[in-house]
């Protein structure tokens, strides 16, 4: 979706700048590789009838931060115009 949004922002604007927040970036990157990592994964077939699942309650609260992060990032997300000379 966000990825779509940038295309479409590209497309309007083709000489312009992009100009974004680098905390929001960050921040977002962060989540997205938490998520990763505690995203509910299953071990059957590795250890049989082993649970490897993490607690649902951490992932859920990492992918709320991951969502706050990559809203804040778009949000602030513009497309300055070229400037022209004159």
């Amino acid at each position: 979706m966000g990825l779509l949004y940038l295309i479409v922002c590209a497309i309007k604007h083709p000489h312009g700048q992009l100009r974004y927040r680098e905390i929001w970036l960050w921040g977002s990157l962060i989540c997205q590789g938490l998520v990763l990592l505690a995203s509910p994964r299953d071990c059957f077939g590795f250890k049989q009838g082993a649970d490897c699942t993490p607690p649902v309650a951490g992932f859920a609260v990492v992918v709320v931060l991951y969502f706050i992060a990559l809203m804040g990032f778009l949000i602030t997300l513009r497309i300055e115009p070229a400037k022209t000379q004159g």
